[in-house]
């Protein structure tokens, strides 16, 4: 691979102009040479005013060109992204994401220094505006709301399942294939488990930067989780595995809750205090770094993401496994 490739930016969205504009004058400001990438914006029929905010930056910039997306979800904006790239490099990024100033420098950078690997990326730095929202972030970062997820620390480097906003060699769709546009979400998990069950590797670096703006209310973020866990079941039911063990222990424990709820009030009580202290513990550890509302919110913002991954699989367990179809309502809920 040459040192500076052709590198091809793809923005999937939807109704994203409340920070589309912040996303597209950080893509148009990187240190890469400016005839040596592009930016194509794929629109799932926005309603919000984003495509006129689009139209404008084409006008006033060659390398953004704006994709129309009739399907609306990601998993097919992706993929007509990807084949409408000229680029050698895809990478993809949210439309509420803001990317540092090296972001394509320091990606092309890790595929030159990394050979062996098809994809690289930084870890999640996830931001909010609102108090509950800097909750979540904590959250989100947390091994209680995430666990074992190295994509999910900061600070970390090193081979991982994925990152957030990735990068990859053209080439490697050819050889695996692209995003399956059955998945309404979760349609990066699927596409990374086949790459790692594949053998192929992706690397990341906190080197590569970027912000993510997390959820800000606790029923969008029950929302979120509640459709994490519901296509998690549709993933590991097309694949036959799950990336770790950890995408099973919210069902898991909720499902304990339930069943000593049910036998046995002594043991519900117990179990159910034990997870409310080490929930308060994890907020008191963050104490001084964070406000004494965000520490607050914080054991109500992982009890979400568990509670509302956890419906969400049980959920997707009925309709992918029992009943043999997907719920509308659930991809209503995912669209929406």
């Amino acid at each position: 691979m040459s040192e500076r490739p052709f590198v091809s930016v793809i923005v999937p969205i939807r109704n994203e102009k409340a920070h589309l504009e912040i996303t597209l004058r950080n893509l148009m400001e990187q240190d890469y040479p400016t005839d040596r990438f592009e930016i194509l914006i794929v629109d799932g029929m926005s309603t919000d005013g984003t495509r006129e905010l689009c139209a404008h930056f084409s006008k006033t910039d060659s390398r953004i060109r704006l994709i129309d997306n009739p399907k609306l979800f990601v998993a097919a904006a992706f993929n007509m992204g990807i084949r409408a790239a000229r680029g050698d490099i895809v990478m993809i990024v949210g439309g509420h994401t803001h990317v540092a100033q090296n972001y394509i420098t320091e990606s092309v950078r890790v595929l030159n220094d990394h050979p062996e690997v098809v994809g690289t990326g930084g870890p999640v730095h996830s931001v909010a505006r609102t108090t509950f929202g800097r909750a979540v972030a904590v959250a989100m970062a947390h091994p209680l709301g995430i666990g074992n997820a190295t994509h999910r620390y900061p600070n970390f480097e090193g081979y991982a399942f994925g990152s957030a906003f990735p990068v990859f060699r053209k080439s490697l769709f050819d050889e695996v294939g692209y995003y399956d546009e059955s998945f309404v979400r979760n349609q990066d998990d699927e596409f990374l488990l086949r790459l790692q069950m594949m053998g192929l590797k992706n690397y990341i670096t906190p080197k590569i930067r970027s912000d993510y703006f997390v959820r800000e209310t606790p029923t969008q973020l029950f929302r979120q989780f509640v459709q994490y866990g519901y296509w998690r079941v549709a993933v590991i039911q097309k694949l036959k595995r799950a990336a770790s063990l950890r995408q099973f222990a919210p069902s898991i424990f909720v499902a304990s809750l339930i069943l000593a709820f049910v036998l046995n009030i002594q043991a519900f009580l117990m179990l159910f205090g034990s997870y409310g202290l080490t929930l308060s513990l994890a907020a008191l550890y963050h104490w001084r770094q964070s406000s004494f509302l965000t520490c607050c919110y914080l054991p109500i913002a992982i009890s979400l993401m568990h509670f509302g991954y956890a419906f969400g699989f049980f959920r997707g367990l009925l309709d992918f496994v029992l009943l043999r179809r997907r719920s509308s309502s659930m991809v209503e809920m995912t669209r929406g």
